[in-house]
């Protein structure tokens, strides 16, 4: 009778042991989970907050004044809003996940206009260089898909045309055409006394 309860209190001490393990295991799983879930929502915070600087910073350049804007962007908030719509439009230039077509195209004129490394944009966005270098290429290629729009065809100025900077154009071109005829008759003129059209003749020196 003993022996039967001894088996019994030892049946049931296995049984309690293995449910502490599995309950130790369940802890540890949900530590895992918690652990990883506030990871991630710190992470979505200091995302948050770049995404704040960024849009504050956007905001300031942008939508702030005209002032601002051609200061940053030599131009203004009118003329970047018909930027922005064709390089969406024509430039087939899309929003990422975490930057708009807006930023890309602030970040682009910032560096033409001021010549900013990558760097002090990326201590004024919180964007790494990488990013940095990926969009401006992105929008060059968006840019050079507008050449249509943005690039204005030369026209031909006709050699009767009344306007005046033509007219100051043409004398110095009547008379570049006539130093170069004047320069043509001096060597034809002079090579024969030299054999060469490079070479200074020098008067011979008597001894």
């Amino acid at each position: 009778m003993d022996r039967r309860r001894m088996k019994i209190l030892i049946v049931m001490v296995m049984m309690h042991i293995q449910m502490l393990n599995m309950l130790a295991m369940f802890c540890m799983v949900i530590h895992a989970f918690a652990a990883r879930r506030y990871r991630r929502c710190i992470l979505l915070v200091k995302s948050a907050r770049k995404s704040l600087v960024r849009s504050e910073s956007l905001n300031r350049i942008i939508y702030e004044s005209d002032e601002e804007c051609v200061e940053q962007l030599c131009m203004d908030r009118h003329t970047f809003a018909i930027l922005c719509t064709l390089l969406r439009s024509t430039g087939r230039l899309k929003d990422t996940r975490k930057i708009s077509v807006e930023q890309q195209a602030a970040m682009f004129l910032q560096i033409l206009a001021h010549n900013v490394k990558n760097r002090e944009i990326r201590m004024q966005n919180s964007w790494s260089q990488e990013t940095i270098s990926r969009h401006f290429n992105a929008v060059l290629v968006a840019v050079l898909r507008l050449h249509g729009i943005l690039f204005r065809k030369p026209e031909a100025v006709s050699a009767i045309s009344m306007d005046a900077p033509w007219k100051w154009f043409k004398i110095c071109h009547m008379n570049l055409l006539y130093l170069l005829r004047f320069a043509a008759d001096y060597r034809a003129k002079h090579r024969h006394k030299s054999g060469s059209t490079g070479k200074i003749v020098e008067p011979e020196t008597k001894q």
